[in-house]
């Protein structure tokens, strides 16, 4: 993710690269720093101001160690370069909260995975998700059940990759997915990059179980 700790190498670096010009470009809280909500929203705001982009927050405070809280997401979201966020806060509450608060066209997308369902029925706009790598066409259709207004159709979509969600993040996250992805053939290796490890051998029989279950209850 082009994110960075320093609010001048950030914009620095998008006017650097002209690809981005028009591209939604994600940008997270500053990692480390654990600056105040007031040093946020300066932030932010100095990097709205000199986009040629638009931006997409993403708050992951388990990561960054910061969270970016709903007074100063409201706030930002008044800019008009700042179009919605990746919401990975991991809590229900101030998700629901935020989305209350928000206004219009700033879209909230759930990036945690195995709340998925809860989200969109609590009124997310959508998601940004590492498992829909694995099943897309279920995790798109569950929106789709939703937006139709066939609950029931759209929880059994999400019962079938509910436990998928958990198992992709039984060790860190993305070796478990690049162990899948490799094994169906979309990618080319499962290699990762140091400090991270590949998945373990018992991880790995578990996936491995779980492609022959799900390929089983395919139909032909």
């Amino acid at each position: 993710m082009p994110s960075s700790r320093c609010c001048n190498e950030f914009v620095a670096f998008a006017r650097r690269d002209r690809r981005l010009a028009d591209r939604l470009l994600p940008d997270r809280d500053p990692y480390y720093l654990r600056p105040s909500q007031r040093g946020l929203l300066q932030h932010f705001t100095t990097l709205a101001d000199r986009a040629t982009h638009r931006i997409l927050l993403y708050n992951i405070p388990y990561r960054t160690a910061v969270n970016i809280e709903n007074d100063t997401l409201v706030a930002l979201a008044q800019h008009p370069n700042i179009v919605g966020l990746k919401d990975c806060s991991n809590d229900r509450a101030q998700s629901i909260e935020l989305l209350a608060r928000r206004p219009q066209g700033f879209r909230v997308l759930t990036g945690e995975n195995t709340q998925y369902f809860d989200a969109l029925l609590d009124g997310a706009d959508g998601a940004i998700l590492l498992s829909a790598h694995v099943e897309t066409e279920t995790f798109a259709a569950i929106q789709a059940h939703l937006a139709a207004g066939d609950r029931p159709a759209a929880q059994a979509a999400w019962d079938g990759v509910s436990r998928l969600t958990r198992l992709l993040f039984a060790e860190p996250s993305p070796a478990p997915a690049k162990y899948w992805l490799a094994r169906s053939g979309l990618i080319a290796s499962a290699e990762v990059r140091s400090p991270m490890v590949e998945v373990s051998a018992e991880l790995a029989r578990r996936l491995d179980a779980e492609m022959a279950r799900r390929t089983r209850a395919r139909p032909d």
